[in-house]
């Protein structure tokens, strides 16, 4: 607009020339023979002058705000710019360390393929070991089932033997209570025996003291038949006498029937008791029938001798024989009791011999199903070793499987956060380069307005590039290796 009023002011300055007035410059030099010329101002010339000018100032006062309100959005965006450029050096820092984390990662992955593929290997070796373990602990069960049948057939038997072994003991604590007593009886019809041995080996002492008392009295009775004859009242009297001591005698030969009796009720009750020691009550009754024979021939032989020496040796001979006759029979009985002594001893030594047998058979027995026990447990710690190493390989595997697919799975969201946050800093690099474009074609315009002329974009270019600053950053997202390793610490570490 000024311009144009100027350009108007000359146009009009040329049209109105007058000779009065001219405004001339100080360099110009006056021609000496032209007349001054003057121009008559006009009054709206002047108003348009003023108004032009007041346009003009209020124009460049607009044009200063302007000028300055762009000063200061261009210094804004210069600030922006700088700022943009750290930011763009800063993602591509971050872009080449996202670049080696993923480099990082891919050899991470790929050791873990090589552990994934060591450990299938290994899994495999395992499940052919655990199918081994598991044809083995078959075959150990089936043996085991076996072991078990013949130990419940040998315990079958053991318990048999056994019931056979208390029936087999009592029958011989009862045949050693009946042997005791047997003994014992035994031992109490031997003395007995032994005392009535004696009193005979004491009445052969008599009877022989009475024969050679009786060969005298015959020798001497042919001397003294005049004594013989004198003493005949006295022998009377010593009859008499002996008459009484017969009585007496017979009285006691009484008791002594009736002990027999005793002795034969107590026999009886023995018999009862125990069928085999009816030797000894037979021995018993013949030593007492001895006994009483004994007694009865002592005093028949004390009346015969007072009545007739001769008959009573003759009777004494002949229970002498009796007596002989008795004691043979009683030997044989002895001799028959003995043998079966031995017998029932034999039997004894038998039985204790099945007894020993027996239990030598339940030693076995017992040794071979603790045997059996100690194998069934020791199969039974194999089993439960293998299968607690089984069940600890399976969990190992578990565990790395578990880890590997956390570690996998981690990577993977790793792997997705940093493609998303290289995607938003790639859509922010495009977003800085379009503002970075937008911010020099504005620079460049707010230049020429400026300075007049025309800057080239190239050295702006170039000029920028010199002014990057070094990327001193704090990253937006944190991709550091501590942060890739923290989700992995419940498992295994990152080799």
């Amino acid at each position: 607009m000024v311009m144009n009023f100027f350009r108007r002011a000359e146009d009009g300055g040329k049209s109105l020339s007058t000779t009065g007035y001219r405004p001339a410059s100080i360099t110009d030099e006056r021609p000496a023979d032209e007349p001054l010329r003057y121009a008559i101002p006009d009054v709206n010339d002047f108003a348009a002058f003023g108004s032009a000018l007041e346009e003009n100032q209020r124009t460049s006062e607009d044009l200063m705000s302007s000028l300055a309100s762009l000063q200061e959005r261009v210094s804004s965006l210069l600030g922006t710019h700088s700022q943009s450029l750290n930011e763009t050096g800063a993602l591509r820092a971050e872009c080449a360390r996202i670049s080696s984390l993923l480099d990082y990662e891919s050899n991470a992955r790929q050791k873990a393929d090589q552990d994934n593929l060591r450990l299938s290997a290994e899994n495999k070796d395992f499940r052919a070991d655990n199918t081994q373990l598991r044809s083995e602990i078959e075959a150990f069960r089936d043996e085991l089932t076996k072991l078990q049948g013949v130990h419940q057939v040998a315990r079958e038997e053991f318990t048999i033997i056994e019931n056979r072994l208390l029936d087999a003991e009592r029958e011989l604590t009862d045949r050693a209570i009946q042997f005791d007593e047997a003994s014992t009886l035994l031992k109490r019809a031997q003395t007995e025996l032994d005392q009535r041995s004696r009193e005979l080996s004491a009445t052969r002492e008599k009877l022989d003291n009475e024969a050679t008392a009786h060969q005298l009295l015959i020798e001497t009775s042919r001397r003294e038949n005049g004594i013989q004859t004198r003493e005949m009242a006295r022998l009377n009297e010593e009859r008499s006498h002996l008459k009484s001591s017969l009585i007496e005698q017979e009285a006691q030969v009484r008791n002594l029937q009736m002990a027999v009796a005793n002795l034969k009720q107590d026999l009886s009750l023995v018999e009862e008791r125990h069928k085999r020691l009816e030797v000894e009550h037979e021995t018993l009754q013949a030593s007492s029938a001895l006994e009483i024979a004994h007694l009865t021939t002592k005093h028949e032989a004390i009346g015969s001798k007072a009545e007739l020496v001769e008959k009573l040796l003759i009777t004494a001979n002949g229970r002498n024989k009796m007596t002989d006759e008795e004691l043979q029979a009683a030997r044989a009985d002895l001799k028959r009791v003995k043998s079966e002594l031995a017998t029932s001893l034999s039997r004894s030594e038998r039985l204790a011999e099945e007894l020993q047998r027996a239990r030598t058979t339940g030693a076995e027995s017992e040794a071979a199903r603790r045997e059996l026990a100690t194998q069934a447990n020791e199969l039974t710690l194999k089993l439960r070793e293998a299968e607690s190493l089984r069940v600890r390989r399976d969990r190992d595997a578990d565990a790395l499987r578990r880890d590997v697919d956390t570690r996998m799975d981690s990577d993977r969201y790793e792997i997705g956060q940093l493609r998303t946050s290289l995607e938003i800093a790639k859509s922010e690099i495009r977003q800085l380069r379009a503002e970075r474009a937008i911010l020099t074609g504005q620079l460049e315009v707010a230049r020429s307005e400026r300075a007049g002329g025309l800057v080239p974009a190239a050295a702006l270019d170039e000029h920028d590039e010199v002014r990057m600053p070094a990327a001193s950053f704090t990253p937006m997202i944190d991709i550091s290796e501590k942060s890739l390793r923290a989700p992995s610490t419940d498992g295994t570490p990152a080799e």
